[in-house]
């Protein structure tokens, strides 16, 4: 359902490409139900600009929302558009809370934008529109844009156009506001790196799709899906598949692998690999397809290659091995990360505004670990050391406290 009322931004253009039955006045009554949206950006060059990097566009997005209507017949579903700079729509959508779920929405923002980016720019390491960037950070830390303006002691129209991304943020500014939102400079300057997850697997059942996929064989993904990379393993070949097995530890994971046409398996044994055999059945007609398998590759006696089903409760225990068909290509996975742990919320930002206090705990455990050692191994009388071990067992806890409430 969408909003009766919208506040009005300037620069945003707002129409409907196809009417409700009855028009406009009808959209207070709850007549409308949205059915999907489509977020398109499209950059255009600033004037008197030669040198094409991103810096030099300016960010217009389309957002379009389709709606179905619970009463009346219609012989094409409403749309309406929202039109503009796209920090301003993103946060025009967000404050008129013009779609219930504002999570899928930043989802599709963020998936959009780095399509768009590809279309101007030839690198992965995106810059970011730093108002949104701002407007999120500012949001996650659950103060409003005045509060925060306020909080750093800028101006609040200055702040306004930052969040507008009228004024981009400079490198001082980032590093000034990330100790106020309890965050990494790095998260107001650029995005996230991202790559597709172009498959899934299952270790628990087989998978029927247009093909029957076997327990432990690879398949497409049905739905366009991108994940965060730790920018610590990222590189251009690095691909992505995710593991679906309700019940298995590792349901819902995300395995990164780096791409290779090479069978070098001098390092692989007992790891946990992604094996592709070709599928010479079509071979005749000058078509190969390559099947992919997931699982712990081990070379046993004989030369035999096998694949092991890496969760040691699944029926099936080998997924596959070369005595029919050779393995094309082997790769070791670099990561296995849970894509829940990798979100930043607002514990993440309580967390960073407690570094000193958590890391002075962790600092006074290492130090009790210490005086506990010396006392067994010079066999000290344990009232020597009672009132200091009990000072510091007293501070710890109240430590755990402050972490528990972080």
């Amino acid at each position: 359902m969408i909003a009766a009322k919208e506040r009005v931004y300037r620069n945003i253009k707002t129409k409907w490409l196809v009417l409700p039955e009855g028009g406009p006045t009808i959209l207070g009554q709850g007549v409308l139900r949205l059915v999907r949206f489509e977020i398109d950006f499209f950059y255009e060059k600033k004037a008197n600009q030669k040198k094409e990097n991103v810096s030099v566009y300016d960010d217009q997005v389309r957002v379009r929302l389709f709606y179905t209507q619970d009463k009346g017949l219609i012989s094409a579903e409403p749309c309406k558009e929202y039109s503009g700079p796209a920090a301003e729509v993103y946060v025009f959508i967000l404050e008129n809370k013009i779609l219930s779920n504002q999570s899928e929405f930043r989802r599709a923002w963020s998936i959009a934008r780095t399509k768009g980016l590809k279309t101007i720019i030839n690198t992965p390491y995106k810059p970011a529109d730093t108002g949104v960037n701002l407007y999120d950070l500012v949001f996650s830390n659950k103060i409003t844009p005045k509060e925060f303006a306020k909080k750093t002691g800028n101006d609040y129209a200055n702040v306004f156009r930052e969040i507008r991304s009228k004024t981009p943020l400079t490198l001082n500014k980032a590093v000034e506001y990330s100790k106020i939102l309890n965050c990494d400079p790095v998260d107001l300057l650029f995005d996230p790196l991202q790559i597709k997850v172009w498959g899934h697997v299952d270790l628990y059942k087989e998978i029927s799709l247009e093909n029957r996929y076997v327990i432990g064989q690879i398949y497409g993904s049905v739905q366009e899906q991108y994940v965060n990379v730790p920018r610590d393993i990222y590189k251009p070949n690095l691909n992505a598949i995710q593991i679906k097995s309700n019940g298995s530890y590792l349901h819902n994971k995300i395995a990164y692998y780096y791409r290779s046409d090479e069978v070098d398996v001098s390092n692989h044994n007992n790891k946990l690999v992604i094996a592709g055999m070709k599928d010479n059945a079509l071979e005749d007609f000058g078509l190969t397809s390559t099947s992919y398998f997931f699982g712990i590759y081990i070379v046993e006696k004989g030369g035999r290659q096998t694949i092991y089903n890496p969760d040691p409760f699944a029926s099936k225990k080998i997924i596959c091995d070369n005595q029919k068909i050779e393995f094309s290509f082997i790769a070791p996975f670099v990561s296995l990360t849970n894509p829940d742990a990798m979100k930043k919320d607002y514990n993440y930002h309580e967390l960073n505004a407690n570094y000193k206090k958590i890391e002075y705990g962790n600092e006074l455990k290492n130090q009790l670990a210490n005086l506990e050692r010396t006392l067994r191994e010079k066999k000290l009388e344990k009232k020597d050391l009672t009132k200091t071990v009990d000072l510091f067992s007293k501070t710890l806890k109240e430590m755990d406290k402050i972490k528990r409430k972080a």
